[in-house]
């Protein structure tokens, strides 16, 4: 399996990494997710939850929940169909 590293910023208006699938990666990759706020960073907490969410060329939208990684700062989610 392979694993995408992407850095993000929780800070609104900051521009959000994009990532590239395709319907055949279905469980052959994991997106991991370094959160970050500003400079520093986000401290995940227990009880925390993460979402990933995006969109599609064709405009519809996508959710995977993630699973969190409680006194890091890394989120991350196995593709799925």
């Amino acid at each position: 399996m392979i694993t995408q590293s992407l850095n993000t910023n929780l800070i609104p208006g900051q521009v959000k990494p994009r990532v590239n699938v395709s319907q055949y990666d279905k469980s052959s990759r994991t997106l991991s997710f370094s959160l970050y706020n500003g400079n520093q960073a986000f401290n995940i907490s227990n009880g925390m939850t993460a979402m990933i969410e995006g969109s599609k060329p064709d405009g519809h939208g996508f959710q995977y929940n993630a699973s969190v990684t409680v006194g890091s700062n890394v989120v991350t989610a196995t593709l799925t169909q």
